[in-house]
């Protein structure tokens, strides 16, 4: 679903929507298409000057792939951090942007609670500072809750989502060799999992510890995990790729997980497309909860396949967490290894943009 964007306002309110959280010490830079936002890339401040060019350097090289995947024309650019690195860093990525030939309508600084536009089409409006726009007065952040997004106060605390949880004796659950090793079906708990109920309200599921062993091993099969995949992140693999026995299997245990209730002719069109991202967003946040109550090195297969979700819902900071939690619980685990070079190339697994296929971007 597109979010609609009215004014600077709404997009400073809606920005932490977008990435997640709240941003500081940052340059969030979002990437535009006939003025529909295709993607956003956040850049921690430099704190050296030592270290500010090749982290430029990086970042740019990767939202430029990105953009010309996308088909971008334009650019915003918002810095959350008034210090000398900050506008350093604002004027690098600004010149590198400009020489790709991006519009710039907009740059902006966030500073104590107050914004200024640092260029924009309005000349009126430079340099005047103004109260930060509230998020329950903005059109835009309603969409973006409508659609079961929230912002967290920082990065860190939006992470808390992914971390290992202990049992309730304070300890994580250790699985054997052979545990580690051999797959087992889990039938009637991935039946549990995927019957989602009503999608627009509170969600209670979690599983105890036998439980989430149970299915972090069924996903040692990659055969049905990568089904798995296929059904839940459209096009990340090819179906003809897939083992005809896992295909059918995962589609058994799916059911009617992702399809909408049948809708009356009074619906708004949208209502359809609406009703399946809130039920991508239910799944991808149960098997977060998988992964963390998961014990590694089983784990590592849920991490990635909550960070494919991630990407296909456009939460960049926690499909690269996702896949980080991968690859502590499993430093060896292959698909992890493949996500982890992916991102390093400026693709965000899972995430289409501009109707290119998953793995074409960068948030």
């Amino acid at each position: 679903m597109t979010i609609t964007i009215s004014s600077p306002e709404d997009l400073l309110a809606a920005l932490p929507y977008q990435v997640g959280f709240h941003p500081r010490e940052s340059l969030v830079v979002v990437v535009l298409r006939e003025h529909t936002i295709c993607f956003s890339a956040r850049l921690d401040i430099p704190r050296e000057p030592a270290d500010a060019l090749d982290l430029i350097d990086a970042t740019c090289e990767r939202i430029a792939w990105a953009t010309s995947q996308a088909g971008g024309d334009g650019a915003l650019l918002v810095l959350y951090d008034d210090t000398p690195l900050g506008w350093g860093t604002l004027l690098a990525v600004g010149d590198r942007l400009s020489s790709w030939g991006l519009r710039m309508p907009l740059s902006a600084l966030v500073a104590g609670g107050s914004w200024r536009q640092l260029g924009s089409d309005e000349p009126l409006r430079w340099g005047t500072w103004h109260p930060m726009p509230r998020a329950d007065e903005s059109g835009a952040v309603a969409e973006f809750v409508g659609l079961g997004r929230s912002a967290a106060p920082d990065r860190e605390t939006s992470l808390d989502l992914l971390r290992p949880t202990p049992g309730p004796d304070g300890t994580i659950t250790r699985v054997t060799g052979r545990e580690a090793r051999i797959p087992v079906l889990a039938t009637g708990a991935w039946r549990r999992f995927f019957t989602l109920g009503a999608v627009d309200e509170p969600d209670f599921w979690w599983p105890d510890a036998a439980t989430a062993v149970a299915m972090g091993r069924s996903l040692l099969d990659r055969e049905f995990r990568d089904a798995v995949i296929a059904l839940l992140v459209p096009e990340s693999v090819p179906f003809d790729a897939l083992a005809p026995g896992a295909l059918a299997r995962a589609r058994d245990l799916l059911g009617r997980a992702l399809e909408p209730p049948r809708s009356r002719r009074s619906e708004p069109s949208w209502h359809r497309h609406a009703w399946t991202h809130a039920a991508v967003e239910r799944i991808f946040f149960r098997f977060a909860t998988l992964s963390r109550t998961c014990p590694p090195p089983i784990s590592a297969g849920a991490y990635c396949v909550t960070a494919l979700l991630a990407g296909r819902l456009g939460r960049g900071h926690l499909c690269s967490a996702a896949i980080d939690e991968a690859l502590a619980a499993d430093p060896q685990h292959v698909l992890a290894g493949l996500l982890h070079r992916a991102l390093g190339r400026g693709m965000l697994p899972g995430h289409a943009v501009a109707g290119q296929a998953p793995g074409a971007g960068v948030a």
